[in-house]
């Protein structure tokens, strides 16, 4: 198992918890006030994290959502990434 980044760790742990896109959580992330505390995200961070999860294979696009702005996809844990969550 290659070695993660606690951020990518704490965005996996929130997919854990619901599947959501990438504006969702570098909103929850953002809005969060215990989150500075830890760690500090850009939304650029966020989605550039997500790809690598995604690379890893710890996450999937499990769907979009479809409102007034552009789609959004929609980003869930795979077996393995919970594994990797629950390892680390």
């Amino acid at each position: 198992m290659q070695a993660s980044w606690s951020s990518e760790m704490i965005l996996l742990g929130l997919l854990c918890e619901r599947p959501m896109h990438g504006y969702e959580l570098a909103h929850l992330v953002a809005s969060d006030p215990a989150m500075p505390i830890i760690w500090h995200f850009t939304r650029s961070e966020v989605y550039f994290l997500l790809g690598k999860l995604r690379e890893r294979g710890d996450v999937v696009e499990s769907g979009e959502v479809k409102g007034a702005g552009p789609t959004r996809t929609i980003y869930a844990p795979t077996l393995q990434g919970r594994a990797a969550l629950e390892a680390w």
